[in-house]
């Protein structure tokens, strides 16, 4: 759904996230590429879990919230359908119900949900889960949450 061009298996950055000032930990962003490059998928999946996280501590508690500051509109993504995919992966009845992502659980079904958004692939057909899981223990790790 997000605008642009993204060769995630090139770049390590399967979660989409923009080019920033942010010095990701294994990040090799060529200058003035407008994604993230990551020497490793695993790096790449935890940056956009750290990512996706530091909105979560900040109060956007909700699929919806998330995805308006995530995957916004301004990036020509529809975050209803959005935020929709992300709830309905996660077993919620709509895209408004709270979510806890310091359970390593709801954090891994986040991040495959996202995936499949992002890329139109589920974890196990181009990134296999033992890649996703570490990844996203990474970021659970970084944030002193628990780990899957």
């Amino acid at each position: 759904m997000t605008t642009g061009s993204n060769d995630w298996t090139r770049t390590n950055n399967p979660l989409n996230v923009r080019s920033t000032d942010i010095d990701w930990q294994g990040e090799c962003t060529p200058p003035g590429a407008k994604w993230e490059w990551y020497k490793t998928m695993p790096a790449g999946i935890r940056a956009g879990m750290l990512s996706i996280f530091s909105k979560w501590k900040r109060g956007a508690h909700t699929p919806y919230d998330i995805t308006k500051a995530y995957a916004p509109e301004s990036d020509g993504n529809d975050v209803e359908a959005y935020a929709g995919f992300i709830a309905k992966r996660l077993g919620l009845k709509d895209a408004h119900q709270y979510i806890d992502l310091s359970k390593p659980d709801v954090a891994l079904k986040y991040a495959l949900a996202v995936l499949a958004i992002e890329n139109g692939v589920f974890a196990g057909k181009n990134i296999d889960l033992a890649t996703v899981k570490t990844g996203v223990n990474m970021a659970l790790t970084y944030c002193g949450f628990p780990t899957l």
